[in-house]
């Protein structure tokens, strides 16, 4: 203490705001090489993203998810994202105009009622361009989404955005 006493000028410019550590108060990096999953909504759901597969689902524990996004390259080199959605009254081979909706933006994307993978019934299934607005808006928006078809049904979905969900923009892109 004396030694630091004789070294000083006896001005006090030592400051006194405490800088934290950056790892500290960030919030984890998303690792997308490992499946994981958001907090949960106030409905009890969450989004879980699956590394693997480059998709994200959307919906209770221990489910199939009643909202996917999935990255799907049909061709070499040509990567799109499958927006999956499991609504009442979806049938297969019907067209609708699905609406998207999340912080004063909007989209529109064309849907079809195509036949589950697991054999349980029809789903909506709208197929984006990853490098898009659509896509953009759902990489882009700290705000939830509202997701609806445009036929006057007042059936509606509010979903919190995630990461998890984000992650397979960037898969795609």
């Amino acid at each position: 203490m004396l030694a630091l006493a004789a070294c000083s000028s006896g001005e006090d410019t030592a400051d006194d705001t405490i800088v934290p550590d950056e790892a500290e108060t960030s919030a984890p990096a998303f690792d997308p090489t490992v499946d994981s999953e958001s907090e949960e909504g106030e409905d009890g759901r969450r989004w879980y993203y699956k590394s693997e597969s480059q998709s994200a689902l959307y919906g209770p524990p221990d489910s199939e998810g009643m909202l996917t996004l999935r990255c799907d390259s049909p061709d070499e080199g040509d990567k799109r994202v499958l927006f999956n959605w499991f609504a009442p009254g979806a049938t297969a081979g019907e067209a609708r105009i699905l609406e998207v909706r999340s912080g004063g933006e909007l989209f529109r994307a064309d849907v079809e009622g195509v036949e589950t993978e697991l054999g349980t019934g029809a789903m909506w299934r709208a197929t984006l361009d990853p490098a898009g607005d659509e896509a953009g808006l759902l990489l882009d928006t700290p705000d939830p989404l509202s997701i609806r078809l445009d036929d006057g049904a007042d059936y509606e979905i509010r979903v919190p955005t995630a990461e998890q969900m984000r992650q397979v923009i960037r898969d795609c892109r």
